[in-house]
């Protein structure tokens, strides 16, 4: 039952933000799409992390693409 709540609850957050990016304004909508997906996968790896499901090794590669995407623009304009 408490599972089933959860994904009740993952469900209901993900449709709330769906909509509020189709509300953005199309030259945002991109970026808000981008933004969803890469929190949901990150959200589901850590998830998976402490339920014993995913070695700890992916979490943390999963971490660095993470970061690699928000540094890679600083670092290409730096250069």
């Amino acid at each position: 039952m408490p599972r089933m709540i959860l994904l009740l609850a993952v469900a209901l957050a993900l449709i709330i933000l769906v909509r509020r990016a189709q509300r953005q304004p199309p030259h945002k909508r991109r970026a808000a799409y981008l933004q969803i997906v890469l929190g949901s996968a990150v959200v589901g790896v850590v998830i998976l992390t402490l339920m014993g499901k995913m070695h700890w090794i992916g979490a943390a590669l999963t971490g660095l693409l993470v970061a690699a995407r928000q540094v890679l623009p600083l670092v290409v304009r730096f250069l």
